[in-house]
């Protein structure tokens, strides 16, 4: 019984859902079987406890129907039709707190029992809570169609010929409809398919985008626009113009969608970026600022209120990365709390040691260094590379050395590190190279440089380079 459906859907309902459920059960015109409701109660007494014997079908055979032989087919039908029930429970509750979905049945309702009177009173305060709702959404779109859908059936039930039938609105509103949507869904196949290798396939989408059409729908609605200029960017990415008609709509004082959706655009738009400067386009390095910005206060990058350790850490690198030292600073002090407990001061530690090698503050680097103690792997491995460059910076050669070998060993024996481990171990290589090279010797210097430029899985690559070239410039 504890992996059947019923249980399982159980699991989700909170202590107001199941009064309610009691309630909706306890109604005879909803159900008329009083064990029912008696399985109900006794699924909400035991549904927490971790005896689970107590929720077998044979026990709750015997609570239900006491000394009578236990019969498996009874309790299994007993089963399915508390969970339709609690099926029908969740649509009530969903129906009920929806008040355009219910405007819009009760004005299709008075159209179907022909009272003009009430349907047009109905579809006016439909159409008036739509110009209330404040973000443009798939649902509100289409609750926009069903509308104008509705007084076009009613204009035409009137069978007044000198009036038109609403079918502009009504094509215009599905277009917008069926163009919001169209577009939401194919952004995140694109993304997909860059991020997975996958091949779907687009043509139709390719087609609507060269339609004169679109463009002039996506100007006339922003919520239609900021999909359509996504997936411009997306599709054609070596045109920065897309990408800009993207990031000022995700920048406007007022946001265009719900938090939902705006946080998965802006989600985008950084990977987006991410993958530019990946390439080598630095220019957009400032577009992700901003973006994480904007995110931060919007709490964009929040779940449950916790910050993730690896955008605290990622957004702290960008600010040094732009030399806005104060901005960085104030930021890693202000958000430590955010980060979920078991990580906080570890990040928080690590974090500020990138802040002071920025500041060339080496000694308060190995402080910090000192005082944190990382599991996360792939935090660790951060670490040690920032202990490993600030030991060269400091010309500290005897712990530089015992550390590249300790962390040799240590990225050996770990599993599970992926491509992680090729890029880590390049590194200790080369820094290797670099401590025991002949500052004069030039050839050897030059083979180095070409080796690291040669070598595509190699962490720290920028900074092993800048280290080669100024010892090549001081010989």
């Amino acid at each position: 019984m504890h992996n059947s459906k019923l249980l399982i859907l159980c699991h989700t309902l909170s202590d107001i859902e199941w009064k309610r459920l009691q309630k909706f059960l306890n109604s005879p015109y909803f159900n008329e079987n009083k064990q029912l409701v008696q399985l109900a109660k006794y699924i909400n007494k035991h549904i927490r406890k971790t005896q689970k014997q107590h929720l077998s079908k044979v026990q709750v055979f015997k609570h239900l129907y006491k000394k009578e032989a236990y019969n498996d087919l009874r309790i299994r039908q007993l089963m399915y039709k508390l969970f339709r029930l609690i099926e029908q429970f969740l649509r009530c509750e969903h129906y009920k707190v929806n008040k355009i979905e219910q405007a819009l049945h009760t004005s299709e309702i008075y159209l179907k029992r022909q009272l003009p009177k009430h349907f047009t009173s109905s579809l006016n305060n439909t159409k008036q809570l739509l110009t209330q709702t404040p973000h443009a959404n798939n649902n509100h779109l289409y609750y926009n169609y069903y509308a104008e859908q509705l007084q076009s059936n009613y204009l035409q039930w009137q069978q007044d010929r000198k009036q038109e039938p609403n079918l502009q609105a009504v094509s215009d509103s599905l277009d917008t409809f069926y163009l919001f949507t169209k577009f939401k869904h194919s952004c995140a196949m694109m993304s997909y398919q860059n991020m997975a290798k996958v091949a779907y396939n687009l043509d139709t989408l390719y087609e609507l985008l060269t339609l004169k059409s679109t463009n002039s729908y996506q100007k006339s609605n922003p919520a239609v626009s900021v999909y359509y200029h996504a997936l411009l960017a997306l599709h054609h990415n070596d045109n920065e113009l897309h990408f800009s008609h993207f990031k000022q709509l995700l920048l406007l004082p007022t946001p265009i969608l719900p938090h939902s959706e705006m946080r998965d655009l802006h989600a985008l738009a950084r990977n987006y970026c991410i993958k530019k400067i990946n390439e080598g386009h630095q220019q957009y390095i400032d577009s992700l600022f901003d973006l994480y910005q904007i995110a931060l206060q919007c709490q964009f990058l929040m779940t449950d209120q916790v910050l993730s350790p690896w955008t605290y850490i990622n957004i702290s690198a960008l600010g040094l990365r732009l030399n806005k030292f104060t901005w960085t600073k104030q930021f890693i002090i202000d958000y430590q709390e955010r980060l979920v407990i078991t990580y906080q001061q570890d990040a928080y530690n690590f974090a500020l040691a990138q802040w002071h090698f920025a500041r060339q503050q080496y000694h308060a680097v190995i402080s910090l260094l000192a005082q944190t103690e990382i599991t996360d792997v792939l935090l660790n491995l951060t670490s040690k590379t920032l202990l490993l460059k600030t030991y060269y910076e400091l010309n500290e050669y005897a712990p530089l050395e015992s550390l590249l070998d300790s962390f040799r060993i240590f990225v050996l024996r770990k599993k599970g590190l992926g491509y992680h481990k090729q890029n880590y171990l390049n590194m200790i290589r080369f820094t290797k190279h670099l401590v025991f090279i002949n500052n004069y010797d030039t050839s050897k210097l030059e083979k180095l440089k070409l080796k690291i430029i040669d070598t595509k899985v190699v962490a720290e690559k920028k900074w092993l380079l800048q280290k080669v070239q100024l010892l090549q410039t001081s010989s």
